[in-house]
């Protein structure tokens, strides 16, 4: 709405980079541990971290420095930045009009110098689809109790999940504790698969020698109100926010969309740690997109 020049929201698998790309804003999820989560109702605390929601990168990237006291980064204004195109896994299954508005944008940054570099994200996707719903279930029937009793509130654990409006997240939660379908067993592989996508990553970025990877932040374009319970959205909607989340890496998402149409967001990742790079290189990039 423009009321604001920065929100805060809380992104565990990518609740602050998908409104903001259906809104046509800026989101940004910082590396895992980055921002303090004190006094923030907890999901899954492997994956929590509390994200911005911002007009700009330059909004963005002023918030992160004072927030975190760091020194903003400086790129090397001659090398042409080299941007990873992720597209067996997540440039795939896109609506047309996703794919239509990225492509565009990505045609652009290549017209203006960036080095663009296919690469094979396939085993992203595998990895991450045993990481995406054991890890964040298992631990929020540990984090969530634990964070009520230790407010006062333990005996209202049950009330406030018959609460929760959203139809697929209440499914979820109230299968996992009538019958428990996620072990403990389970938690252990989805650990040892959040290295193991840790690895995949950093040898893509190295292999590559990439500055970012890029992708569209959403398959789809912000459903109409009569759509959104459709069980089927919210593993739609997190598919490709999700890797980011599970690997502790900084993400953001920039509005990439034709004007007078739905908003689209495209999203820029680097690897953990690597947040006031990432914010930088993404606004070198913005800039060339907003010169078309």
């Amino acid at each position: 709405a423009g009321l604001v020049p920065c929100a805060v929201g809380t992104d565990t698998g990518g609740s602050v980079r998908i409104p903001a790309a259906f809104c046509g804003i800026v989101g940004f999820r910082p590396t895992t541990g980055c921002y303090p989560v004190d006094g923030i109702v907890p999901v899954s605390q492997t994956k929590d971290t509390p994200g911005l929601l911002t007009r700009t990168l330059q909004d963005c990237q002023f918030i992160h420095r004072h927030l975190t006291g760091a020194l903003p980064a400086t790129l090397d204004a001659n090398r042409p930045l080299r941007v990873g195109i992720p597209e067996k896994f997540f440039w795939a299954n896109l609506d047309e009009k996703v794919r239509h508005d990225c492509f565009a944008a990505i045609e652009v940054l290549a017209d203006r110098g960036v080095e663009l570099v296919p690469v094979d994200d396939l085993l992203i996707g595998e990895i991450n689809e045993s990481i995406q719903f054991p890890l964040p279930i298992y631990e929020f029937f540990i984090d969530f109790p634990r964070f009520l009793m230790k407010e006062g509130w333990g005996d209202q654990f049950l009330s406030i999940l018959a609460q929760i409006q959203d139809p697929s997240i209440k499914k979820i939660l109230t299968a996992q504790l009538e019958s428990p379908a996620i072990s403990y067993t389970d938690y252990v592989q989805a650990l040892m698969s959040k290295l193991q996508l840790g690895r995949e990553y950093s040898r893509l970025f190295n292999a590559h020698q990439l500055d970012v990877i890029a992708y569209p932040t959403v398959s789809c374009t912000a459903p109409l109100l009569t759509e959104c319970e459709a069980e089927s959205n919210f593993e739609r909607f997190v598919r490709n926010t999700d890797p980011a989340s599970n690997l502790a890496a900084p993400s953001v998402t920039v509005p990439v969309a034709e004007k007078l149409s739905l908003p689209v967001g495209l999203s820029f990742d680097a690897l953990p740690g690597q947040d006031s790079l990432l914010l930088e290189r993404a606004r070198r990039l913005s800039r060339l997109l907003a010169m078309r």
